[in-house]
């Protein structure tokens, strides 16, 4: 009789030490993938503001229209009040909370949301002229060369929603 309480002992601690190492396991998995989603949507959280600043730079020396579509896992804001477009998304994961530029776009990570600023008011000479817009999902925008103020030495570009989304 002991012996079979024993087995019986020794098969449901094997169970529960299998229990543990499975959570574990699955915990583990769910993490890792839960952190590469994160790392995903902040290279494309970095690469639509790469294509922002280099759209309205090329709109600037093309003084052309251009049309760009942008897909973005977070919230974008195009402040043209204050001459700024800034972004930001979850993100749980370990980065840097000091200001980090990356090809003039400061990101830096506060209250486990990573944050992206383009300041236009680096270039001296941009202006946006537009209303302000948050953008979430997917936008189409059109970015507009308008005119070179040689009063105030200021080139004016206009964003604005496609009306065709």
């Amino acid at each position: 009789m002991r012996k079979a309480v024993a087995s019986i002992i020794t098969v449901i601690i094997y169970l529960l030490i299998s229990v543990i190492i499975l959570a574990i396991v699955l915990t583990s998995g769910i993490e890792l993938l839960s952190n590469t989603k994160e790392q995903g949507n902040y290279k494309q959280m970095l690469e639509i503001f790469t294509n922002l600043k280099t759209t309205v730079e090329g709109v600037v020396d093309d003084k052309q229209t251009v049309e760009i579509t942008i897909i973005n896992p977070g919230e974008i804001v195009i402040d043209c009040n204050s001459n700024q477009i800034t972004g930001n998304l979850p993100y749980k994961g370990k980065y840097r909370t000091d200001i980090t530029p990356i090809e003039n776009i400061s990101t830096y990570k506060l209250n486990n949301k990573v944050y992206f600023e383009y300041d236009l008011n680096n270039y001296t000479r941009i202006n946006l002229d537009c209303n302000n817009l948050i953008l979430t999902n997917k936008n189409i925008l059109t970015i507009k060369y308008l005119e070179y103020n040689e009063e105030n030495d200021k080139i004016l570009i206009s964003i604005e929603r496609a009306m065709h989304e």
